[in-house]
């Protein structure tokens, strides 16, 4: 960070949130993300949060980045620790109107056809009590499933990449990820992941077939 602020006016928020912080986020020319652990996981909650306010990030890679693939070019990754990596992303960024013009549009086409975008936003706010459990089911899109078709669902949090990758080291039969709801009570979190996913999979259970 120190190296960052003798280049650029970095603005550091600490201890802020709501109103203010989202305040913050939409008057900065870029958002800054860097990992407070080694080895972090991605932190798409905050990252989503900031692409639905409109405003460019750049931000370290990391452990699970294979898992974010969707998020490469809407966001400017960098190594791990390459500070001068991170400078010169923040330089193209800041000097080239241009390019930083067509950023924001890139983040407005991206947050207004990823549906990924949204399910992360309305998870969020589920987690800290900002939208009903009928809320969000009444919007979540189960993916469709064919009715030949016998589901195969491993329940999963999205912040969970390393037990996701053990699992289909082992054979998989065909299983794909649903991912649960991550919930500040974990129970919760997880009886509310069920509750989404079982009538989901009922119409392919109509003829016979089980999850």
């Amino acid at each position: 960070m120190q190296e960052l602020k003798k280049h650029f006016n970095v603005t550091v928020a600490s201890e802020v949130f709501g109103d203010r912080l989202t305040k913050m986020v939409k008057d900065a020319r870029v958002v800054i993300n860097i990992h407070y652990y080694e080895d972090a996981l991605l932190e798409t909650t905050r990252l989503y949060e900031t692409l639905s306010l409109g405003t460019p990030i750049v931000s370290e890679s990391s452990a699970d980045i294979e898992e974010h693939q969707d998020l490469q070019g809407v966001i400017d990754f960098c190594p791990v620790g390459d500070i001068q990596a991170m400078v010169e992303k923040l330089q193209t960024l800041l000097s080239d109107e241009q390019h930083y013009r067509e950023k924001r549009a890139d983040i407005a086409r991206f947050t207004a056809e990823d549906k990924k975008n949204n399910v992360y936003l309305k998870r969020y706010l589920l987690s800290i009590d900002k939208l009903t459990f009928s809320q969000y089911e009444s919007s979540y899109a189960f993916d469709d499933i064919e009715e030949s078709d016998i589901p195969r669902l491993c329940l999963s949090l999205s912040e969970t990449p390393v037990r996701r990758k053990a699992f289909f080291k082992s054979p998989s039969h065909g299983f794909s990820f649903f991912d649960g709801i991550r919930y500040r009570i974990g129970w919760i979190g997880c009886g509310m992941s069920y509750n989404i996913c079982f009538p989901g999979c009922w119409p392919a259970g109509r003829n016979g077939h089980y999850l």
